[in-house]
């Protein structure tokens, strides 16, 4: 199906929803991070479930807000490095640009501003998004825009009764600092064991994927 393909696309590569998860310290006993890649043992729970829910509700309303149209978009694996993927919540083709989409489960997401080490800051009177932010957003958009080629993306941010809206232009810096080691784990930590687990028949790869 579908979903078995887009699941298996995912655990076959590092994606930019997850580069977050790989350990920055070269220090760092990488395989925790690399079993939970492959093999997820997260299978939701309300706030995922919220999420899923109201994604296509925000979709709507950050089309009605900007006036832009909103393509959908699945799986886009990276053309120069195919173990990078991303799945944003929409392209925006007209103004070279894509959509990420969050739905935190609480009536209104003004109430994340205040906190610290929250991933949307207000610096100089402008919303920015913080590459220390707590949930890793940062890192999520700017590997996102690597694998769809963009330079620009908006993170929407939908509640019932609160809406955020930040532009967010690629940082080719970032992006160049981080390579190097989401590309040492890739090849180093989980492709060994995709293809450990492959041999021992506990990584079954589709024939309709194999296509």
């Amino acid at each position: 199906t579908f979903s078995s393909l887009w699941h298996l696309a995912r655990r076959i590569r590092l994606t930019s929803s997850n580069v977050r998860c790989v350990p920055k310290k070269p220090t760092t006993d990488c395989t925790r991070a690399a079993q939970s890649l492959i093999n997820p043992s997260f299978t939701g729970n309300a706030a995922t479930r919220h999420g899923r829910t109201f994604e296509p509700v925000a979709r709507a309303a950050f089309a009605s807000q900007t006036a832009l149209t909103v393509t959908p978009s699945g799986t886009v694996v990276c053309s120069d490095h195919p173990w990078l993927s991303a799945s944003p919540d929409g392209l925006l083709e007209d103004i070279d640009a894509l959509l990420e989409i969050k739905c935190p489960h609480l009536d209104n997401v003004w109430d994340l501003m205040p906190t610290k080490n929250y991933d949307i800051q207000t610096i100089n009177g402008e919303l920015r998004l913080s590459p220390t932010g707590v949930n890793g957003y940062y890192s999520h958009v700017q590997f996102a825009m690597f694998c769809c080629k963009k330079n620009n993306a908006f993170l929407y941010l939908w509640s019932a009764k609160g809406k955020i809206n930040v532009i967010v232009p690629y940082d080719q810096q970032y992006v160049e600092d981080n390579f190097p080691r989401l590309r040492k784990f890739y090849f180093t930590e989980m492709l060994p064991r995709v293809q450990v687990m492959h041999k021992q028949g506990k990584f079954h790869v589709t024939r309709q994927y194999a296509r």
